[in-house]
């Protein structure tokens, strides 16, 4: 590891002969998937000799490259040959975020986060968690530092929060660095839950508040960037830390813009109808004995407050500022495509 930093410093072209490997879980998801391709493309261009270690249920899914191993199993049964000996990161990307089946999200969300820990091996050199800036609760966020106190208001939030912790406490134990990513808002190619709604929602001319409410915004390509170039960092530097960061593009996005341009791609949308306070409203539904109605107190409170953080400390941990990406005119290139969604 002698010079690594200034190593690092210059750039993924000139950081020598190391093969960066990650081991992946939750590879054939929305983020698992950006990062395959952003893998694929870096060792295709020459940018970085990349190999992917994946943990997955079956196989087949993924891209035939040789730059892939596929190991066959689960968070709960996991492969033993899936931790190499060589120095790597373990980059956690299998998460349950939607409760389909009722069971709650404790057993995938930290009890398999434990039995991934417990796999680590004295060459895991770093620990990358997909996480949320939900851990943080439901109130408004208001450029919140990473190391804003943890408030989870919602069973999915407790088990990402509780996760976070079990990654940090994991890295401490092994002496290695562990980033428990925040997002807010996931973007972009693969995306069937956010813009889509938020599409529904402008088609029918719901305006929310004043439209000022902000949001931590990132295209899944630009993420799975990130997470390389942290991956990186951890193989790369002698730097040993543990920490929470926030991620997303320097400027964040209001309703207002985003109710903006999509109207603009919408010929067929509703008349404009404010709903004046939905933080209030929000905290009414949330008391009413009804299960429907406090999921939509919960996508109100969502939507209706601010929810963006500070991600200076993501900033100064990456080699290219993939932040500074205008949110904007990111925006504007989404409306297009989802204009014509609803």
């Amino acid at each position: 590891m002698q010079n690594a930093t200034s190593a690092y410093s210059r750039g993924f072209g000139e950081i020598g002969e190391q093969t960066v490997i990650l081991v992946v879980t939750g590879a054939t998801g929305f983020v698992g998937k950006a990062l395959i391709r952003h893998c694929i493309h870096n060792v295709s261009s020459g940018d970085l000799d990349i190999e992917l270690r994946v943990l997955v249920r079956s196989k087949g899914r993924l891209p035939m490259h040789p730059k892939i191993r596929e190991y066959k199993g689960d968070l709960s049964q996991l492969n033993s040959d899936l931790f190499p000996d060589q120095p790597h990161v373990l980059v956690h990307l299998a998460n349950k975020n939607i409760d389909h089946d009722g069971s709650g999200f404790q057993q995938t969300n930290v009890h398999g986060t434990e039995k991934l820990l417990e796999a680590c091996r004295p060459s895991t050199r770093g620990m990358i968690y997909n996480s949320s800036l939900s851990v943080l609760g439901q109130g408004a966020q208001v450029n919140s530092s990473h190391m804003a106190p943890v408030h989870p208001q919602t069973d999915l939030a407790l088990s990402r929060a509780q996760a976070e912790e079990r990654v940090l406490c994991g890295a401490r134990k092994l002496n290695t660095t562990a980033y428990c990513l925040r997002p807010r808002f996931i973007l972009g190619d693969g995306d069937n839950y956010v813009m889509p709604a938020l599409a529904k929602l402008v088609n029918k001319g719901l305006y929310l508040g004043d439209g000022q409410q902000r949001y931590s915004v990132i295209d899944v390509d630009d993420y799975a960037k990130i997470i390389v170039q942290l991956a990186t960092r951890c193989l790369q530097t002698d730097v040993v830390e543990q920490i929470p960061l926030n991620i997303g593009y320097r400027s964040p996005l209001s309703y207002e813009v985003i109710f903006s341009e999509l109207r603009k791609k919408m010929a067929s949308a509703s008349r404009k109808k404010t709903i004046p306070a939905p933080a209030l409203l929000a905290s009414l539904l949330k008391r009413m004995p009804n299960k429907t109605l406090q999921a939509k107190a919960i996508q109100l409170q969502l939507i209706g407050l601010d929810h963006f953080g500070d991600t200076a400390a993501t900033q100064s941990r990456l080699i290219h500022d993939v932040l500074k990406r205008d949110s904007l005119e990111y925006m504007k290139s989404l409306a297009q495509q989802y204009g014509a969604m609803v």
